[in-house]
C-alpha cells in the first residue's frame, strides 16, 4: 500500500481553490452573462463550444504550468507532452457533461458541477 502524497494534495488544493476556482467562476459568469442566443438550445451549444475550444486548452494548460512550478518543474515541457494528449481525452467526456451543466444546472451551481466531476476524474 502506498503512503499519501500530502504535498501533491497541497499543490492541487492550492491550484483548485486559488487559481482555477475563481478563474473558472469568471469564466461561467462570462458565458451566462455575454452568450445568450436566441434559442436556449442553441444558447447552451454554444456555450460548449467556447468551453471546449477556447476555455479547455487554457485551463489545461494553466493547470500543468502551474503545478509544474509548483514541483520545481519546467512548465513548458509538461504542457508540451501532456496538453495534446489531456485534451484528446477531455473531448470524451467533458463536451458531455458540460451539455448537462449549461441545460440542467443552475448558474450559481455549475462550478460545484464541475469540480464534483473533477473529484472522480
Amino acid at each position: 500500500m502506498q503512503s499519501h502524497d500530502f504535498m501533491r494534495t497541497l499543490r492541487l488544493g492550492i491550484y483548485g481553490g486559488g487559481i482555477f476556482g475563481p478563474v473558472a467562476a469568471r469564466w461561467y459568469t462570462f458565458l451566462q452573462r455575454r452568450v445568450v442566443l436566441s434559442r436556449p438550445a442553441a444558447t447552451t451549444v454554444a456555450r460548449v463550444a467556447m468551453d471546449q475550444v477556447l476555455f479547455t486548452p487554457v485551463s489545461l494548460s494553466m493547470f500543468f504550468g502551474v503545478t509544474s512550478l509548483m514541483e520545481g518543474k519546467n512548465p513548458v515541457e509538461k504542457i508540451k507532452s501532456n496538453l495534446w494528449s489531456t485534451y484528446k481525452l477531455n473531448l470524451m467526456l467533458w463536451p458531455w457533461a458540460q451539455l448537462a451543466n449549461f441545460a440542467l444546472i443552475p448558474p450559481q451551481h455549475r462550478l460545484l458541477f464541475v469540480n464534483v466531476l473533477n473529484i472522480g476524474e
